[in-house]
């Protein structure tokens, strides 16, 4: 029991951020990717994470491999494991924590020539991340979340985001946002936070600090091919700011500059207008 503590504990230490990059064992191309991220605590993958198969196994149509899921976890062991429609991934971390080994396995989904089909793969710690308070962000609907931490990792973080989206408590169909408790936590609406300006969502315990800036997709009404995104401001009130910029005039109160897209600001609030993409038949 002594020493699987302590390899648990070694583990522990040497697991952090980090990229790893490495090969699948089998005849590939570029198009063959190993690439596993974990967050600033070592213990979940962030959804960057992919184990690509052996390319005569993924031209079926619509089989290519999922990223992982986000927060997959990294259990104290070192090991993690993911499945999606076609695939399982199952692997674990070196005790060392500078690589990474486990197999890509087919599910009966898959054409029938794969389905069987099991890949190995290795993967060398590329790039370490030290821990710099930005985590993993949630894209779902119209809302985009950036995620800022102080005094917690990013697993937990990601757990109490997921939580606070779904749930109705905080965040209306309407995309309302209303004080609660979620995972744990006790989430506040905010003008602007202690770690960023454009915070709008700032949940705490104790010390402990998780930071939320929402970008609002605005729909309808607002210029030709402009996307029009609100930061602690009502849609309407965005995209008359956007059309005032277009318009090449000004909004009281707001001061826009332009690098590759253009943020219009107010005290603790923003309008971000970028081009939307063209769609090519």
């Amino acid at each position: 029991m002594g020493s699987l503590a302590l390899i648990l504990a070694v583990l522990s230490t040497a697991l952090g951020g980090g990229t790893y990059k490495g090969d699948v064992d089998a005849p590939c191309d570029s198009s063959c990717v190993v690439r596993l991220v974990t967050a600033d605590d070592g213990r979940s993958l962030t959804t960057r994470s992919i184990v690509a198969p052996p390319c005569d196994l993924a031209d079926a149509a619509g089989a290519f491999p999922a990223n992982a899921p986000r927060g997959t976890p990294v259990r104290r062991d070192g090991s993690f494991r993911w499945r999606s429609r076609y695939q399982v991934v199952e692997g674990r971390f070196s005790a060392d924590g500078r690589t990474a080994s486990g197999t890509a396995r087919f599910l009966g989904l898959a054409r029938s020539d794969c389905s069987a089909a099991t890949a190995t793969f290795i993967a060398g710690l590329a790039r370490h991340d030290d821990p710099n308070g930005t985590c993993e962000k949630l894209t779902k609907g119209r809302l985009d979340v950036a995620v800022f931490v102080r005094r917690t990792g990013c697993t937990k973080a990601t757990r109490v985001v997921d939580a606070w989206r779904v749930d109705r408590d905080c965040v209306t169909a309407a995309l309302t946002l209303l004080p609660c408790r979620t995972a744990g936590r006790r989430c506040t609406p905010v003008a602007g936070g202690r770690l960023r300006n454009l915070a709008g969502v700032a949940c705490r315990k104790g010390r402990s600090e998780i930071e939320l800036v929402i970008r609002k997709t605005c729909p309808g009404q607002g210029p030709s091919r402009i996307v029009v995104e609100a930061i602690n401001v009502d849609c309407a009130t965005a995209r008359a700011v956007a059309t005032a910029w277009q318009r090449r005039r000004t909004v009281a109160g707001w001061t826009c500059s332009a690098r590759a897209d253009v943020q219009c600001r107010r005290a603790h609030s923003a309008v971000e207008i970028s081009e939307a993409p063209l769609i090519q038949d």
